[in-house]
C-alpha cells in the first residue's frame, strides 16, 4: 500500500511539473505568435485603408469622364453608387478573410450617407453594365431574414434571382425578391415580399433574371451570419463614431487628408453633390487565428510531454524502488553483521575473561586457539567487506590477463582436496581444450572458488559433483553441478544478495554463504559476463558464461 500510494505521488508531481512547464510554454509561443499575427492583421488593415483613398479618386474621375461623355448617355447616376458600394464591399471582403473586421461608410459635404459596407446585392439592369444595380440588404433586411432566403455556401456566391422593386437615385428599393435553384433556372427556390410604404413617384420595374453577385457581412466561408459578428460589425461603428462627430463638427477640409478614421476626398460629385470623406472603424482578434494554427503545435508538444512524464516518472519510480531497496538492503546488512559478528565477540570476551580469571588453566592454549580462530573470521568478514564495497562502487580496476579457465579450475579443485576428501565426494571435471580467457584472475580465483566451496559444503556424503568447461555460440561457459537438496524457486533470485542465506538460516544449524555468492556476483558483473543458478534433476547448478 505505502509502495502504491509513493509511486502515485511520483507519477502526480512528475505530471503537474511537466504540465505546468507546458502550459507556461505553450502561453509564451501562443503571445509571440498573437503578436506575430496581430502585427500582421495591423499591415493588412492599414493596406486597404491606403487603398479607400483610390475609392475617393475613382468615384472623382467617374465623374470627370462622364462629363467629357466617356460614358454612355444612358448611364444612370446609380451606377455611381453601385461602384462605390462595389469598392467598399471589396475592402471589406479581403479583410473578412483574414478575420478583420471593418465598417466604411462615404459620406457628402452635408454629411449625408452615400454608400456603406455591409450586407449587398448586386445585380445588372435591365440595359448592360452601365445600369448596374445594388440593394444594401441591411435598409430592409434583419440579419435572421438574410440568412433565411440566401442559404450561400461560398463568400462570394452565384445565385439565380428575379428583383421586381423601384429604381431610386442611390440604389434599388426591393418589393420582391426571387431566388432560383442555382441548378435549375426554372425552379423557385424562396420568395421574399418586401413591405414598401415610401414609393411615390418613383416607376415600379422588374429586373431580368440574372445570377447575381452577393457579399455578406462573414469572416469565414461558410455558414449564416452569426450574431457575433453583427455585434463586431456594429462594435467597428462605436470605434468610428468619435472621429466622425469630431469632423461633422469640427474639420475643415481644405485638402484630402487622413486623420483618426477618416479620409476626406479633394473634389469630385457623386449624385450632383460633393464627395466628401469616407469614415471607418475595424477591429481584429488575433488569438482568434492564432490559436488554430497552433493547434498542431500544442498537440504535438503535448505528446512529447506525455512521453516525456511515461519515461521520467518510470525511470524515478525506479530510482525511488532501487533507493528503497538498497536502504533495505542496508538494513538487512548492518543486522546481519551484528549477527555474524554477535556470536565470535561473544566466544572472544567469555574466553578472554576466563583466561584473565584464571579459569581451566590446562585448557589455556584451547582457549587461546579459538580467540585466534574468531579473530580470523572476523577479520576475512572485514576484509570481504571491504572489497564488496569497492566492487559495488566500482572502485576495483580489472587487471587483464590471459590465462587458461581449466587450470585456473583445477588449481581451485585441488586447494579443496582434503574437504571434499574427508566427504568422500565424486568431483568430475570435463572439458575439452585449455579455454584461454582474458579477464581479472584474481577475480576468477575467487568465483570460481567460492562456487567450488558452495557445492562441497552442500553436497552429502558420497554424492557427485561435476564440473563443466566448454564453447557455446562463442562464448566459455563454466558450470559447476552438485547433488542434493534444491533451493526453493522463490529463494533462487536472492541468493545472490549480501547475507541472504544467513539471514535466512539463523534456525539453522549449517549457517550461510556470507558474502561469497555476492563479491562472485559483482566480478561477474564486471566482466559483463552472464551468469545464474537453477535447480535441476539432480541438485542445484551455478554457471557463468564469457
Amino acid at each position: 500500500m505505502k509502495k502504491s500510494k509513493s509511486y502515485k505521488n511520483i507519477i502526480i508531481k512528475t505530471t503537474a511539473a511537466f504540465l505546468s512547464f507546458y502550459f507556461v510554454m505553450m502561453a509564451v509561443i501562443t503571445c509571440v505568435h498573437a503578436d506575430n499575427v496581430r502585427k500582421n492583421m495591423r499591415y493588412k488593415t492599414q493596406f486597404e485603408i491606403n487603398k479607400m483613398e483610390e475609392i475617393l479618386d475613382d468615384a472623382t474621375n467617374y465623374s470627370y469622364y462622364k462629363s467629357i461623355n466617356s460614358f454612355p448617355e444612358n448611364t444612370t447616376e446609380s451606377y455611381e453608387v453601385f461602384k462605390l458600394y462595389q469598392k467598399l464591399e471589396s475592402v471589406m471582403i479581403n479583410l473578412a478573410g483574414e478575420n478583420i473586421y471593418i465598417r466604411l461608410t462615404i459620406y457628402d459635404n452635408n454629411n449625408n450617407i452615400i454608400a456603406k459596407s455591409g450586407n449587398v446585392l448586386f445585380f445588372s439592369g435591365n440595359y448592360g453594365y452601365s445600369h448596374n444595380k445594388c440593394i444594401p440588404l441591411n435598409e430592409f433586411m434583419s440579419r435572421d431574414e438574410i440568412n433565411e432566403l440566401f442559404s450561400i455556401n461560398n463568400l462570394w456566391a452565384l445565385e439565380t434571382i428575379q428583383i421586381t422593386g423601384y429604381d431610386y437615385d442611390k440604389y434599388v428599393i426591393p418589393e420582391k425578391i426571387k431566388v432560383f435553384d442555382d441548378k435549375h433556372d426554372d425552379n423557385l427556390y424562396k420568395e421574399k415580399i418586401f413591405n414598401i410604404k415610401d414609393n411615390e413617384g418613383l416607376i415600379k420595374t422588374e429586373y431580368i433574371k440574372d445570377y447575381t453577385t452577393l457579399y455578406f457581412e462573414r469572416t469565414d466561408d461558410n455558414g449564416p451570419i452569426t450574431d457575433s459578428m453583427s455585434k463586431r460589425y456594429s462594435y467597428c461603428d462605436e470605434l468610428a463614431r468619435p472621429s466622425l462627430e469630431y469632423w461633422q463638427t469640427e474639420g475643415t477640409f481644405l485638402n484630402k487628408q487622413k486623420k483618426d478614421n477618416i479620409i476626406k476626398g479633394e473634389y469630385g460629385y457623386v449624385l450632383g453633390k460633393s464627395l466628401c470623406y469616407i469614415n471607418y472603424g475595424y477591429v481584429y482578434y488575433p488569438l482568434e487565428v492564432a490559436l488554430p494554427q497552433l493547434i498542431p503545435i500544442y498537440i504535438l508538444c503535448f505528446i512529447f510531454v506525455l512521453l516525456l512524464i511515461f519515461i521520467l516518472s518510470n525511470k524515478m519510480v525506479r530510482v525511488f524502488y532501487k533507493q528503497q531497496k538498497l536502504e533495505q538492503n542496508r538494513k538487512d546488512l548492518t543486522n546481519a553483521i551484528a549477527y555474524e559478528l554477535k556470536t565470535p565477540l561473544g566466544i572472544i570476551r567469555s574466553y578472554s575473561e576466563g583466561l584473565k580469571e584464571n579459569i581451566n588453566i590446562d585448557k589455556k592454549d584451547y582457549y587461546l586457539d579459538v580467540i585466534v580462530d574468531e579473530t580470523e573470521k572476523m577479520d576475512k568478514m572485514v576484509i570481504e567487506m571491504l572489497n564488496l564495497s569497492k566492487l559495488e562502487a566500482n572502485a576495483y580496476e580489472l587487471k587483464l590477463e590471459t590465462f587458461s579457465l581449466v587450470e585456473l579450475t583445477q588449481k581451485e579443485i585441488d586447494k579443496h582436496k582434503s574437504l571434499y576428501n574427508h566427504k568422500g565426494l565424486n568431483i568430475i571435471f570435463n572439458y575439452d581444450n585449455n579455454h584461454e580467457v582474458k579477464a581479472d584472475k584474481k577475480g576468477f580465483e575467487y568465483v570460481i572458488s567460492n562456487f567450488i566451496s558452495n557445492a562441497l559444503k552442500h553436497t552429502p556424503n558420497e554424492m557427485n559433483i561435476i564440473i563443466n568447461i566448454e564453447n557455446s555460440n562463442n562464448k566459455i561457459v563454466f558450470s559447476i553441478e552438485n547433488q542434493g537438496d534444491k533451493i526453493s524457486e522463490e529463494k533462487l533470485p536472492r541468493i545472490w544478495d549480501s547475507f541472504y542465506k544467513a539471514v535466512e538460516s539463523r534456525e539453522r544449524k549449517d549457517g550461510g554463504t556470507g558474502l561469497g555468492l555476492t563479491i562472485a556476483k559483482n566480478y561477474l558483473v564486471l566482466h559483463k559476463a552472464q551468469y545464474g543458478c537453477e535447480n535441476t534433476e539432480n541438485g542445484v547448478k551455478f554457471w557463468f558464461k564469457i
